[in-house]
């Protein structure tokens, strides 16, 4: 799946909402992150970034499951909306901070030329999925 700057400016190339999922670089699942000697390899050849990005993008699918769009399907991809009333209120909460942030720090004129509801929700499911990548990391 490409990405076409002229024709499809809003098209994310590794996020599909039609589909639920999210799509893992390549490198992810590369011969030298499975092979025995993972940390030799990876040292020598590419990047130590390439298992923080691993674990970045599967916390963000995580987040994406709560995330407005897939509030709406429960694990047997069903429509159903199973947030709680608890869980809708903490995930406004969350929601509210990121948009503060994005509202005092983005440049306004950047911010409108995408659709704001899409882009705060992607930017608070990045957001959370790094947070959570970060706890499980340090344990």
């Amino acid at each position: 799946v490409g990405y076409n700057a002229e024709t499809d400016k809003r098209r994310n190339p590794v996020a599909s909402r039609e589909h639920n999922e999210r799509r893992l670089p390549g490198i992810s699942v590369s011969e030298p992150v499975f092979r025995r000697s993972a940390v030799h390899t990876l040292v020598q050849h590419i990047s130590v970034y390439a298992f923080s990005t691993i674990g970045a993008m599967v916390s963000i699918k995580f987040m994406e499951a709560i995330m407005f769009t897939g509030a709406s399907i429960n694990d047997r991809l069903q429509l159903k909306n199973w947030h709680s009333e608890t869980t809708k209120n903490k995930f406004s909460t969350v929601v509210n901070c990121t948009a503060n942030n994005v509202d005092q720090f983005a440049y306004r004129n950047d911010l409108f030329q995408h659709d704001y509801p899409e882009l705060l929700e992607e930017l608070t499911m990045i957001s959370g999925g790094l947070s959570l990548a970060f706890k499980v990391f340090y344990g």
